[in-house]
């Protein structure tokens, strides 16, 4: 893992250092400010903002079983059934942290120490791209918007898939990285934002057409192809033991079942409702 992350440190790591350390002071600085606000009118950042929706609930109540009964389920009492609406990577972030920390503070924590490093990534992206000043614009930019202030201090899995997702896309295609078995890795990383967001599934075959184009001078190289096998095993890695987990208990190998849910409940009564000019509730 060293080795892997040892290309962040050049010569000069004093913007690296910079963007760092301005993202977290003024991500804890939105934390403090936002918790006196929130007990100034008798309410706790918990409850009030981390906790506000349904799904940061479910969440939390998905790694509270992970920490205390070591299962994956919405269930408060036992029996506890299986859960396959969720995918289990958010939920085990929360569930580490809880083990390790005791409180629901140490997510938040981690999630602004993940944007901090998100926007790092998306500096060195931009800096090899076009150049530092560009790079600077992206990351100033992704560390100001209100989506990304909003869900680093709510229990939303947004902040943990887009860290995974831009390291990923950072190590594929702008690394240093020459030895393929770190391939292995950055595919075990996609393969835990799948987990994380089961979406990550369809980006699959975009990163590795990229990858290929940007290889075009070497189409017939077979060694071009060598580092994308063991990428693909990488995720296959993670991501086939939770299909296989999926197909034990509900004879589907699918990631979750959140695609069926979503458009069952919500897509189509609402297209019906627009179709018909009614309320969803009426479809």
């Amino acid at each position: 893992m060293g080795k892997l992350f040892e290309h962040i440190r050049e010569k000069k790591t004093f913007p690296s250092v910079l963007i760092i350390g301005l993202t977290l002071i003024l991500y804890l600085s939105l934390w403090i400010g936002t918790s006196f606000l929130f007990e100034a009118h008798g309410k706790d950042l918990i409850t009030s903002l981390f906790l506000e929706s349904s799904d940061s609930k479910e969440y939390a109540l998905l790694a509270e079983n992970l920490k205390n009964e070591g299962v994956f389920s919405e269930s408060r009492n036992s029996p506890f059934s299986p859960e396959t609406l969720r995918t289990p990577g958010y939920p085990l972030f929360i569930a580490i942290l809880l083990s390790l920390f005791g409180s629901l503070y140490s997510v938040i924590f981690f999630q602004i120490v993940l944007v901090a490093l998100t926007t790092l990534f998306i500096f060195n992206i931009g800096t090899k791209v076009h150049s530092s000043l560009v790079g600077g614009a992206a990351a100033f930019l992704f560390a100001i918007d209100p989506t990304t202030i909003y869900h680093a201090l709510t229990a939303f899995s947004d902040v943990l898939f887009v860290f995974l997702f831009v390291t990923v896309v950072y190590f594929l295609f702008f690394s240093s990285i020459a030895r393929t078995r770190y391939f292995i890795l950055i595919g075990v990383i996609l393969g835990g934002a799948i987990l994380v967001r089961p979406i990550a599934l369809f980006i699959i075959p975009l990163l590795l057409l990229a990858y290929i184009l940007i290889k075009k001078e070497k189409f017939f190289d077979v060694a071009t192809y060598k580092p994308l096998l063991f990428f693909c095993l990488g995720i296959a890695l993670v991501v086939t033991p939770w299909g296989a987990r999926n197909y034990i208990h509900f004879g589907s190998p699918n990631i979750s079942s959140i695609g069926p849910y979503n458009l069952l409940f919500y897509n189509v009564p609402e297209f019906i409702a627009t179709n018909q000019g009614i309320s969803p509730e009426e479809t």
